[in-house]
């Protein structure tokens, strides 16, 4: 897949980085000003409505981005927006088959790196989450291709990671992620399609960031 050849090139460029450069990674992180990090993964969701037809987990892609500031040599502030993505996915909806799948949470987060000179760190944060589905076939009526669905409510995240340092202000970052989202219901072609919507997914994703 895609996202696991894009992991493989971060991998070779770490991989590939000069000995005095990793040799930095003694010295003690640099966490000041502005900061990004972003990655790809292996997420499992799961959904339930009011309508659903399963409940089961799915595997499928992951991914993250997280920008923002230091406000000391223990916290990190900013935003993230954090998804999960299936493609021709037949779990959940109550109308579709093969529907594109994609939950997702938009939150203010902060991270606190317990020791000062650690790269390990915990994640929590809130905000915004996501629902949303596009749909060629449908099981209890007529749709087009270009047809689709989506709900917006409260969401929670959280996670923790380690910064391994490749340099005096860039880190490989793995790490383990968790996301909640309450859309509550969910709207295509103006109609209510799905009621009482909540979803979870947590994802395993490897990062590169940049303090």
């Amino acid at each position: 897949m895609r996202w696991l050849g894009i992991a493989s090139m971060v991998l070779a460029v770490v991989a590939g980085t000069p000995l005095p450069l990793r040799a930095q990674a003694d010295e003690p992180p640099a966490r000041k000003g502005f900061w990004i990090s972003f990655g790809l993964g292996f997420g499992s969701a799961q959904a339930q409505c009011d309508e659903c037809l399963s409940g089961d987990r799915v595997g499928s892609v992951s991914g993250t981005i997280r920008l923002g500031g230091t406000i000391g040599k223990h916290w990190l502030l900013g935003w993230e927006g954090s998804g999960w993505l299936r493609n021709n996915a037949t779990n959940w909806l109550p109308l579709t088959a093969g529907a594109d799948e994609t939950l997702g949470n938009s939150s203010l987060v902060a991270l606190y790196y317990p020791g000062a000179s650690s790269g390990f760190f915990v994640r929590a944060g809130a905000g915004l989450s996501f629902a949303g589905f596009t749909y060629g076939e449908c099981i209890e009526s007529s749709c087009s291709s270009t047809d689709a669905g989506n709900g917006v409510g409260f969401g929670l995240v959280a996670g923790v990671g380690y910064d391994i340092r490749v340099g005096h202000d860039k880190s490989l970052t793995p790490e383990f992620a968790y996301a909640k989202g309450f859309p509550r219901d969910l709207h295509a072609a103006r109609q209510t399609v799905a009621t009482g919507w909540s979803h979870d997914y947590w994802a395993v994703n490897l990062c590169f960031t940049f303090h």
